[in-house]
Formats: C-alpha cells, sequence, structure tokens
C-alpha cells in the first residue's frame, strides 16, 4: 500500500475545543487508514467488482472516492477518528480537475509498479484510493493492487448485491475494531481494538469471553 497526503494552508479551524489542529487531524486519518488496512484491503474487489449496470471499473481512468468526517468523540484513538459516510466512483480528469497535484499519478504508478505485477495470476491493476475528509482540505491517496475474486469475495458479492460494500468499514470504524496478525505466521487476522499505551495506542486481540460476549462465537477472524 503507497500513499502521498495533502494538507491546505487554508484549512478549516477547529470546531470545537476538542477538535485538534489540522496537520494532528491528518496524521490521525494517516493512522486511521492504517489502523483498518485489512478491512479495506477485503472490501476493495468487492466495491470494484459490485457495479452492476454502470459498467466494469476502469482501473487506469478512475479513482475510488471515499468520504469521512473527522469525530470529535474518538478520545484520540485512531481506529474511531472518523466516521465513514460515502463512497463515489470518479473519472480521474474530474479528480485531476478538483486536486491538480493528482496529474499523472495513475499513469505514473501503473508505469512505475505495474510491470512486475502484470505477469501475475489474477492481476486485475490498480485501484486508486482518495480518501478525503469533509470540512477539511484532506486528501490521501492509495494505491491498492486489484486482484480476480476468490470463491469466498465472488460469493460475498453475490450475498450482498445491492447493499453498502462499505458496510463492514463503517462498522469496524464506528466500533473501534481492528484486525490484526496476533503473532507472527499467525495465518488469520483477528479481531481486537487499540488500548492506550503511554502517549501511543497498542493493539489487543479480543479474548474468548469478550467475543462471546459479542454475540460472536468465540473467534473472529478476517
Amino acid at each position: 500500500m503507497e500513499r502521498i497526503r495533502a494538507i491546505s494552508s487554508v484549512s478549516h479551524p477547529p470546531a470545537s475545543s476538542n477538535t485538534p489542529a489540522a496537520e494532528t487531524r491528518l496524521q490521525l486519518l494517516e493512522n486511521f487508514l492504517d489502523a483498518h488496512a485489512r478491512i479495506v484491503q477485503q472490501i476493495i474487489p468487492v466495491a470494484t467488482g459490485h457495479l452492476g449496470e454502470r459498467g466494469p471499473f476502469d482501473h487506469s481512468k478512475e479513482y475510488v472516492v471515499i468520504k469521512l468526517a473527522y469525530r470529535d468523540d474518538c478520545g484520540g484513538n485512531p481506529s474511531q477518528a472518523y466516521r465513514v459516510e460515502s463512497a463515489e466512483f470518479w473519472p480521474s480528469r474530474a479528480v485531476c480537475e478538483r486536486y491538480p497535484h493528482l496529474r499523472g499519478r495513475i499513469e505514473h504508478w501503473d508505469a512505475l509498479k505495474g510491470g512486475p505485477l502484470r505477469a501475475r495470476r489474477g492481476f486485475l491493476g490498480f485501484v486508486h484510493v482518495l480518501w478525503v475528509a469533509r470540512g477539511d482540505d484532506f486528501v490521501v491517496w492509495q494505491a491498492l493492487p486489484d486482484h480476480e475474486m476468490s470463491s469466498l469475495q465472488a460469493n460475498a458479492l453475490h450475498q450482498a448485491d445491492g447493499s453498502d460494500w462499505l458496510a463492514p468499514l463503517r462498522w469496524a470504524a464506528d466500533n473501534g475494531f481492528v484486525y490484526r496478525h496476533p503473532r507472527p505466521g499467525f495465518p488469520f487476522p483477528m479481531m481486537g481494538h487499540l488500548k492506550k499505551k503511554g502517549a501511543g495506542w497498542q493493539w489487543q486481540p479480543f479474548s474468548h469471553a469478550q467475543l462471546v460476549a459479542m454475540g460472536s462465537d468465540g473467534v473472529a477472524l478476517l
């Protein structure tokens, strides 16, 4: 996962005493994306394959634009710092008109990184994602490799026909759920949360009892 960031010098002032400065909010946005990277990697193939009558997603000419809003009540927790509001598919020309610094970004990135991946079976291209924070002039760009869906993803897509593919990310962000590998070599990410430790935040998996109390069967894998 690669990214660039941008912040305007005229970004809106804090809305309340609980709202940190713009640079801090942008850093929280980047940390938010890091916290939810596993879910984003899961939903992007569903998003690009869930277009219905509009036709196939064009990796070379389209962006996925996901709109967020900062949460004053997050308490500094990166996993809950932003509310997931909506997603749209924008043609690259519209994105470049709105964000001129992204002109040529798709072409440059595909030329730089696409070569070795094109030979891999199932590689479809890069999905270029823009994360835009409402009320701020923030934009964080990501390029995520897209592959043909697995049978599990295809089945999920079929079952979710007509539903909101952003729902898993919205649910995780609302509740502060974070998926990570509990240790090197563990085959699946497990569900946990970020816990304040000193000046930072540390991931902690939910215990079996906690998962059962939340209505799970005691195992929460992604």
